[in-house]
C-alpha cells in the first residue's frame, strides 16, 4: 500500500530528522510519490534527498531518479542538467566509490543511462527553432560519447547509431549519415531495430530521388 507507506516515511522524514533512518526516509518518500505518479512532489523530495547525501552510489542513483522524474513531466532541460551532472560525477569521481563488482556494474549502468538519456533529451528539444541546430549537435555529441564508451550495448547502441544517422540527415550532413547507417548495418546485421531503420533510410533516399543510393542501402 503505497499511500500508507508514504504517510509513514514522510512522518519519519519530517518529524524525526535526527533519526538514523531520516535520510533513508527522505529517499523512500520520494520513491512513494513517484510510484503514486505525483511527479511534482517526487522531484521536491528527490532534490532534497540528493542534497542530503554525500557522493556515492546512493547519490548517483538518486540523481538518475531526479532526471527521470523531470522527463516524466516534460521538463527536458532540467532532466538534461541532471543527466549531465550524473555523467560528470561518474566520469570524474567514480573512482571515489567503493570498488566492488556490484558497484562497478551499477556505475556502468548509470553512466550508460545518463549519456543515452542526455542525447535523447537534446534530440527532443525544438524550441526556439533557431536553436534547433545547436540542440541537434549536442544530441549527436552525447550519442557519440555513448558510442565511444558503450559500443556493444545490445539494447541501446543500435538505437543510438540510428538516431545519430537521422540527426546527421536532418542537418544535411549526408555523407556522415550514410557512414553511420553503413556502420549500423555492418555492426548489427540481425538486430530488429537496425533492420527497421535501414528500411526507413531506403525510403528517405527514394523520396529524395537518390535511387542508386537506395539500392545500395538495401543491398
Amino acid at each position: 500500500n503505497f499511500v500508507a507507506a508514504l504517510k509513514y516515511y514522510q512522518l519519519v522524514a519530517e518529524k524525526y530528522t535526527n533519526s538514523a533512518r531520516a535520510i533513508d526516509a527522505v529517499g523512500l518518500t520520494a520513491a512513494m510519490y513517484s510510484r503514486l505518479g505525483d511527479r511534482t512532489n517526487a522531484i521536491i523530495w528527490y532534490s532534497n534527498y540528493v542534497g542530503k547525501l554525500s557522493w556515492g552510489i546512493d547519490q548517483a542513483v538518486a540523481i538518475r531518479s531526479l532526471g527521470d522524474e523531470y522527463q516524466q513531466i516534460g521538463r527536458t532541460v532540467p532532466a538534461i542538467n541532471e543527466y549531465q551532472r550524473l555523467a560528470y560525477l561518474l566520469t570524474n569521481r567514480g573512482d571515489r566509490i567503493e570498488n566492488t563488482p556490484e558497484n562497478q556494474a551499477r556505475k556502468n549502468d548509470l553512466l550508460e543511462w545518463a549519456l543515452y538519456q542526455k542525447g535523447a533529451c537534446y534530440s527532443r528539444l525544438k524550441i526556439p527553432p533557431e536553436r534547433a541546430g545547436y540542440y541537434q549537435s549536442n544530441a549527436i555529441n552525447s550519442y557519440l560519447e555513448f558510442l565511444n564508451r558503450f559500443p556493444k550495448s545490445e539494447d541501446k547502441t543500435p538505437k543510438v547509431m540510428g538516431s545519430v544517422a537521422m540527426l546527421y540527415y536532418v542537418q544535411g550532413k549526408l555523407k556522415e549519415a550514410d557512414d553511420m547507417f553503413l556502420r549500423l548495418k555492418e555492426a548489427w546485421p540481425t538486430n530488429e531495430y537496425a533492420l527497421n531503420i535501414v528500411a526507413i533510410r531506403v525510403d528517405n533516399l527514394l523520396q529524395l530521388g537518390r535511387t542508386n543510393d537506395a539500392i545500395k542501402a538495401a543491398a
